[in-house]
């Protein structure tokens, strides 16, 4: 009977030295136990316990999230840069706006020249300088307000506005 099942492997006789898997058969008997001729039994009972990722599958997964957490991050960053630009021009735009109404209450009728003042408004100080131009129509003014920060190379806000001579 051995030597039938030691025939159909292609063995005359079982082998010289026992294998622990199973000592008493052949040594293609291993791919029988398994299911898969192709594996062996240590492979595929590992692959079946273990239901883990792999250190590649780990480290594609990190990369992914990675790219994924500066790119949120920078728009973060940006979306905060956006949110500081809009509050300091809205600021300067209603210093602006207040200074042109001073100017207006004080005189209808603005002399020509350039005047410039440091402005505190609330905890922030603003340069303002305002300019009134003549324009080719002999009875308009042309005022034109620039606000700033005082260490600003360019001015964050300018605001154009016209003052009409009444007759």
């Amino acid at each position: 009977m051995n030597k039938q099942r030691f025939a159909a492997c292609g063995l005359s006789a079982p082998p010289a030295q026992p294998r622990a898997f199973n000592s008493h058969c052949c040594p293609c008997a291993r791919r029988r136990y398994t299911g898969n001729p192709r594996v062996s039994p240590g492979t595929a009972s590992r692959s079946r316990k273990q239901g883990g990722f792999t250190l590649v599958e780990v480290l594609v997964a990190l990369v992914i999230f990675g790219v994924i957490a500066v790119s949120v991050l920078k728009t973060m960053q940006d979306s905060v840069r956006q949110q500081m630009a809009m509050e300091e021009r809205l600021a300067a735009n209603w210093v602006a706006q207040q200074v042109l109404a001073e100017l207006r209450v004080r005189s209808p009728w603005p002399p020509l020249g350039d005047k410039s003042e440091l402005v505190p408004v609330g905890e922030r100080e603003w340069q303002v300088t305002v300019r009134v131009e003549s324009t080719t129509e002999a009875r308009m003014r042309h005022i034109a307000i620039e606000v700033a920060t005082p260490e600003a190379e360019n001015p964050t806000l300018t605001l154009d506005a016209w003052a009409a001579k009444e007759e």
